[in-house]
């Protein structure tokens, strides 16, 4: 739900008063998106308390992750490396080299050296791929299965690794040699007989992309063959295809977005049964819309993709 006017008074006066306990109670309700759209409203001071109150309730990350970039980038800037490595810690490494990217140079070693190491080397990773580039989208939290492994053994293995990944709508075919040979959508598999092998059932030569193609390429791939998601390999050895840093997947989130070009003066309602909050509004014209989306345009939790000033988004259509 979007905030209004008295709620947003009512935080501010909470706020000044410290009443620490009446905020937790009165935000129980609020999603992150929700949560969000406060920070527009709050000056620097407010913004540092109500983010403290986040974190305390485990609910700073992922609520920042919602927030314009430009003021994603402010907020970072009143925080101390500490705080911010700590919110690091609880997101997926590509959100983190997100934040990352977004800090001076200067203290961005400083952050990173107080990350997990574990997640410090996959952040590193997602690095040194150009900002534009399908590298820089990738997620690391997917599900690879050897071609050996029947539907029975593929399911127990994703109730056991589920935790690991953000979005599951594929599981990844390797061999032992950790080859890319296939993909298995999860309607498949879950329809498929239980003794069945998943190299009977995958689909062979699936799209696929580089970690060095553009991001459009991506767009225009999801968009073209009603993907969800997209693995990124690369070459070796002929025509062999390697799923790229351990596996990786450009997601797209729990929507397809169909990019067209389209009047930029249009006005674009709140598709019915589409969360919008997290860009700061139900409604507004396009070029409006695609400015509060800048800071999560194209990243694997989102669900609307820009693709520069020209394209819009014209459709989302849940997926089954």
């Amino acid at each position: 739900m979007a905030v209004n006017k008295t709620q947003i008074e009512l935080l501010r006066k909470l706020l000044r008063h410290g009443a620490k306990d009446r905020v937790i109670k009165t935000l129980e309700k609020f999603r992150p998106a929700d949560l969000a759209e406060f920070f527009g409203y709050l000056n620097p001071i407010e913004q540092k308390q109500f983010i403290e109150i986040l974190y305390t309730q485990e609910r700073a990350a992922e609520t920042l992750l919602e927030l314009p970039q430009g003021i994603l980038e402010e907020i970072l800037s009143i925080l101390d490396e500490d705080r911010i490595a700590s919110l690091i810690n609880r997101l997926a490494p590509d959100d983190g080299a997100f934040f990352t990217s977004l800090l001076d140079d200067d203290r961005i070693d400083a952050v990173l050296g107080k990350v997990d190491e574990n997640r410090r080397i996959r952040i590193d990773h997602l690095r040194t791929y150009p900002a534009e580039s399908a590298g820089s989208l990738m997620s690391a939290d997917m599900l690879t299965v050897r071609e050996d492994m029947t539907v029975e053994q593929a399911i127990q293995a994703i109730r056991e690794r589920a935790a690991e990944s953000e979005f599951i709508f594929y599981v990844y075919v390797v061999n032992e040699s950790k080859t890319f040979l296939g993909v298995v959508p999860i309607r498949r598999l879950i329809a498929a007989q239980p003794e069945a092998t998943l190299s009977a059932i995958m689909v062979t030569n699936p799209v696929a992309v580089k970690a060095t193609d553009d991001q459009e390429v991506v767009v225009e791939l999801t968009a073209r063959y009603n993907l969800l998601a997209v693995p990124v390999v690369g070459d070796r050895g002929g025509e062999r295809r390697d799923l790229s840093a351990r596996g990786i997947e450009v997601s797209l989130g729990p929507f397809v977005a169909v990019v067209r070009k389209a009047d930029p003066d249009a006005f674009v309602p709140r598709p019915f049964g589409l969360h919008l909050g997290h860009v700061g509004s139900s409604a507004g014209t396009l070029d409006q819309l695609l400015g509060r989306l800048s800071s999560r345009a194209l990243r694997n939790s989102s669900p609307l993709f820009q693709l520069g000033q020209a394209s819009v988004i014209a459709s989302i259509r849940p997926t089954a």
